[in-house]
């Protein structure tokens, strides 16, 4: 329904500034109409799991809406409760935590997330619980919050064990396909190509109706994929996945948070290897100006590692190697303490400007 009203914000013509403060606006509604509804729930002493089971909706769709601190708090509240009610050690709990670290990890909070996650963990261990759909997706944030600080190795066993649950339960074929993506991306960053290779073909072939699917997910996917896709050489299929899911980033009003920045990045980039560096530029400076302006304001971030690196390569291309220079600085500093798990650049750039170290 969200979607849907955004997709109707979106179609007027000429209107985009006032569409971008409407969207905002539906964005923060929906999450507070969410919020409350909880809340009438537990008033009207519904049972407790239903109440618990809106939460940890909640909370995951308030963090994918770019409402990262709101969820982080809804999360928390509600696992204190837990704590309060001796239920902290339950199934249900692990699925609270595991919201918490979601949260953090949108927030940049990579140690904070680590813990929940690592909390949410144990709990399902005990439990015995790992092998479910919600183990499935524990498994793949802990999995991707490792990919995301550098720990390519541990990452790929813990994203792979997730579509090995995801198999053997029943998890959606789209969010199968959200885990193959990212098993796909880690492979070719370890330089498994002909691994990669098989994961995107599964992955493209279990997508299916859902490359019609105007929704956060699948959009997502296409962003890995086409990366994927552009490191292969296959550019024009890589440039049509990112403007599906960048069409789909506008309609659902997320241009501006980091999922539509990380899009125009890869866009950016396969512009640029492709030979269009005006459009290439634009793009990249879009993503930067997004990372630099909105919620990464104080947080070092992978997503800005990754999109400076972009913006970086592109000026050096233009021949604006003073500013490439900066960027380069700037992404260098933020990859150390945040390794991305993309650098958006060909390994000719990193060996002409940067030495080897990044494009190792």
């Amino acid at each position: 329904d969200l979607e849907c009203i955004l997709r109707q914000v979106e179609a007027g013509p000429g209107l985009n500034k006032l569409n971008d403060t409407v969207r905002n606006k539906l964005k923060s509604w929906f999450a507070e109409a969410a919020e409350d509804a909880l809340s009438e729930l537990e008033e009207k002493g519904k049972e407790c799991q239903r109440v618990v089971q809106g939460v940890i909706r909640v909370a995951q769709m308030m963090a994918e809406l770019g409402e990262a601190a709101r969820s982080k708090r809804l999360a928390q509240a509600w696992y204190q409760r837990m704590v309060q009610s001796n239920r902290a050690h339950t199934p249900e709990a692990a699925s609270i935590l595991a919201r918490v670290g979601y949260a953090c990890m949108f927030r940049g909070e990579a140690v904070t997330a680590n813990a929940h996650f690592e909390q949410a963990f144990a709990i399902r261990q005990a439990t015995a619980t790992m092998d479910t759909e919600e183990g499935a997706m524990l498994q793949q944030w802990r999995g991707w919050l490792r990919a995301m600080h550098g720990d390519l190795s541990g990452a790929l066993a813990k994203l792979q064990d997730a579509l090995r649950i995801a198999s053997n339960t029943t998890f959606s074929d789209l969010r199968r396909c959200f885990i193959l993506s990212k098993v796909s991306l880690v492979q070719l960053a370890l330089g498994e190509s002909e691994a990669a290779r098989g994961s995107m073909a599964d992955f493209r072939m279990l997508m299916g109706s859902f490359t019609l699917t105007s929704s956060l997910c699948p959009a997502i996917g296409k962003v890995f994929m086409a990366y994927v896709l552009a490191k292969f050489g296959d550019l024009d299929q890589a440039l049509r996945w990112t403007i599906e899911a960048s069409r789909t980033f506008g309609n659902i009003g997320a241009s501006d948070i980091h999922v539509g920045a990380y899009c125009y990045a890869v866009m950016g980039y396969i512009h640029a290897e492709r030979g269009d560096l005006d459009q290439a530029h634009a793009c990249c400076s879009w993503a930067n100006d997004v990372v630099r302006d909105t919620m990464f304001k104080s947080v070092l971030s992978f997503h800005s590692a990754t999109v400076k690196t972009a913006l970086s390569y592109v000026k050096f291309r233009l021949g604006d190697n003073r500013s490439a220079s900066e960027l380069r600085q700037e992404a260098a500093v933020l990859a150390k303490q945040n390794p991305p798990l993309m650098f958006l650049a060909s390994p000719e750039y990193y060996r002409a400007v940067c030495g080897t170290c990044l494009a190792n």
